[in-house]
């Protein structure tokens, strides 16, 4: 998406894109496409173009969600990530429903805030990063409870 974003980039006189992701991308080494990925996106832009610079790598995908919650809440209304575009904003059946789905039981959401109806299933999904979004929500939830510092 770097390059269609050029033209307002220009006329907004951009010297800096920031691009924002989350721990468990950063951590596979999997990607769907290389050039988002941080180790690979400092390639993407090419001199007199604004830079792309990643920030927030340091924050796993529950956690960027609780931050976004407790400082905004309204522009959670916002957020859709559903694979599936069925005529329900969120389809409730794909792996991004039900992580969602869980990560918003887990941080205290109301699931109506993002329109997603209840009654998801938290059954996980295959795949190397899904994995790794699974393990950090066991991991938000074990430092939930005290029981790692």
């Amino acid at each position: 998406m770097y390059y269609p974003f050029m033209p307002i980039v220009r006329e907004r006189h951009c010297g800096k894109i920031y691009h924002s992701m989350e721990l468990e991308y950063m951590q596979v080494d999997e990607q769907y496409d290389r050039s988002i990925h941080p180790r690979f996106s400092h390639h993407v832009a090419r001199p007199p173009l604004p830079s792309l610079e990643a920030v927030m790598t340091e924050y796993s995908k529950i956690q960027l969600l609780e931050k976004l919650y407790r400082n905004n809440p309204r522009l959670c209304s916002y957020l859709y990530s559903c694979l599936n575009n069925t005529s329900l904003r969120w389809c409730g059946k794909c792996g991004k429903c039900k992580r969602l789905s869980a990560f918003c039981e887990t941080i205290g959401i109301e699931k109506s805030l993002i329109g997603m109806q209840e009654g998801i299933s938290h059954e996980p999904e295959e795949g190397a990063l899904t994995k790794l979004y699974w393990q950090s929500l066991d991991t938000y939830k074990s430092r939930s409870n005290g029981l790692t510092s």
